[in-house]
């Protein structure tokens, strides 16, 4: 048939449209030819990155579920560049988060209770909010800055010895007034237990007598 088209189209008795060019003959079961390392691995990171633009809300391990396949290939050839281009995984940011208001709750609790006691002023340190507060190793966790609002209430709230001393000379003289007793710098210094030899404090006890 296609000799037959292909005679008369020559000797202008069919027109040149009737002539059909069949596709090349590929034997079936042929092998194709595979794309190499470096064109796979461009072609699952664009992958990759599509799906991050198109779920730009998507966590890491949602990800890991929306495109399993690029997931699991550039984890095994390209783990590096996975990482760097992944969004942050929810899991761990509120773990802190939620730490961070849980330790801020027992340290404002925990500062509370040493500033009202009864008895003369103890003083606030780390020490002693870790250890009412419940919380091991206070001097690493509610100094750290994973747990930003904690770290800020306790360095707002621990002592320094001048301002422990200070809350010390105010009661002592809550004190000698609730006795009827005649205040001096000496009395206030001997009920708070203040050793100030160099009179530092003199001019702030003078000022509140």
């Amino acid at each position: 048939m296609r000799t037959i088209l292909s005679f008369g189209i020559e000797r202008g008795v069919l027109p040149p449209e009737r002539f059909m060019d069949r596709a090349r003959y590929s034997p079936v079961g042929s092998p194709k030819k595979k794309p190499d390392f470096e064109t796979k691995r461009t072609q699952y990171r664009q992958r990759w990155l599509d799906a991050i633009a198109t779920n730009p809300l998507a966590a890491r391990n949602e990800m890991r579920i929306l495109d399993s396949k690029a997931d699991q290939w550039l984890h095994l050839y390209d783990a590096e560049w996975l990482k760097r281009n992944s969004p942050t995984s929810k899991k761990a940011a509120p773990s802190w988060a939620c730490r961070d208001d849980e330790y801020l709750e027992r340290v404002e609790n925990a500062v509370n209770h040493i500033r009202n006691s009864a008895g003369k002023p103890k003083r606030i340190s780390i020490s002693s909010i870790g250890k009412i507060a419940g919380i091991h190793k206070p001097h690493k966790k509610i100094t750290s800055d994973h747990f930003p609002k904690t770290k800020s209430f306790v360095t707002a709230n621990v002592d320094t010895l001048e301002n422990w001393q200070k809350r010390k000379i105010l009661w002592a003289i809550e004190q000698l007034k609730a006795n009827g007793e005649v205040v001096t710098l000496f009395k206030i210094k001997y009920i708070a237990a203040i050793a100030d030899n160099a009179g530092k404090l003199n001019d702030f006890i003078t000022g509140l007598l």
